[in-house]
C-alpha cells in the first residue's frame, strides 16, 4: 500500500490504457460481485481492485528511492487487492518474444488486445482465487500440475481460471486461442527451429526427429507448458473436439527434461 500510495502522489502513474483496461476488467468481471469494484490509479480501497499502471519505459522510474524500479518489465498481483502493471511490458511482449501477428481479422480481437486480457485477466485471477488448492482440472498435463511447486502451481491455477472465464465469450475465446497458438509456435521455433510445415493451427512438424523438450522452472511453467495447457481446457470447455485432437497430438511430442545449470 505504500508503494501505491508514492505512486499516486509522485503522479507516477499513466493513464495510457486505463480505459482499455477498465474495459476488459469489467468484461472479465461481468455477473460477478466484483463487478464495478475496480479502480484505476486512484488511492487504494481495502474493498476494491486497485490497478495501478505505470510507464516502465520512462526515466523517472528508475532509481526511484520507493521501489517504483522493480515495477518495471511486471505484471502481478500483489496482494491486498492490489495489481501493478507495467503498461510498456504489455506493450512490448509480443515484439520482443518475436511473435508474428496474424492479417486483421474483422471478427476477432487483434492479438495485443488479446494479450492485455490474458496478461491482466492472469492477475485478476491470482487475486479472485487466493490460490486456494483444489480447483484445477484434469488433462493429460495434469501430472505436471501434481507434480509442480507451489508458485508453479498458482501460475497454471490462474490460467485455468482465465480460459474459464472467457469460455462463454466466443469472440473472445477464439481470439485468445489464436494467439496462443501463435505465442506457442514461436516457442516452438524457438525450441527446434524453423518448421516447414505450412498450414492452420499449431505448426509443428511431427515427421521431424525432433521433440519439443521443457524444463521445470522455480516459479512459472514455460510457456510452452502454460498454452498447451491453456489450449487444452480451452478445448474441453467450449467442446472443441478438433482443437482438443490438434493439442492432444502436441503434447504427447512434449518431453521434459532436467534444468541447464
Amino acid at each position: 500500500m505504500i508503494l501505491a500510495k508514492h505512486l499516486i502522489n509522485e503522479q507516477l502513474t499513466t493513464d495510457a490504457d486505463s480505459v482499455v483496461v477498465s474495459h476488459l476488467l469489467d468484461t472479465l468481471l461481468s455477473g460477478t460481485t466484483r463487478q464495478g469494484k475496480v479502480q484505476i490509479n486512484r488511492p487504494y480501497a481495502p474493498s476494491a481492485i486497485n490497478v495501478y499502471l505505470i510507464d516502465g519505459g520512462a526515466a523517472f522510474i528508475k532509481g526511484d528511492r520507493y521501489g517504483a524500479d522493480r515495477l518495471r518489465g511486471n505484471c502481478y498481483f500483489a496482494g491486498q487487492g492490489i495489481i501493478f502493471i507495467d503498461d510498456t511490458y504489455l506493450r512490448g511482449f509480443l515484439a520482443r518474444h518475436q511473435v508474428r501477428p496474424d492479417p486483421q481479422n474483422n471478427y476477432l480481437l487483434d492479438d495485443q488486445a488479446c494479450f492485455f486480457y490474458w496478461a491482466i485477466g492472469h492477475e485478476l485471477a491470482h487475486l479472485v482465487c487466493g490460490h486456494l488448492s483444489g480447483h484445477f482440472d484434469a488433462g493429460s498435463l495434469e501430472h505436471f500440475v501434481k507434480s509442480s511447486t507451489l508458485d508453479n502451481r498458482q501460475e497454471l491455477q490462474a490460467d485455468s481460471f482465465f480460459v474459464h472465464a472467457i469460455t462463454h465469450r466466443n469472440k473472445l475465446r477464439i481470439s485468445e486461442e489464436r494467439l496462443m497458438m501463435n505465442i506457442l509456435n514461436t516457442e516452438i521455433a524457438q525450441k527446434i527451429g524453423p518448421v516447414q510445415t505450412v498450414g492452420v493451427g499449431l505448426l509443428y512438424d511431427y515427421t521431424n526427429v525432433h521433440v519439443v523438450s521443457y524444463a521445470r522452472q522455480p516459479t512459472h511453467p514455460e510457456y510452452v507448458i502454460r498454452l498447451s495447457r491453456m489450449l487444452e481446457l480451452s478445448s474441453k470447455a467450449s467442446g472443441d473436439i478438433g482443437l482438443k485432437n490438434l493439442v492432444g497430438g502436441f503434447i504427447k511430442q512434449l518431453k521434459e527434461v532436467s534444468q541447464k545449470p
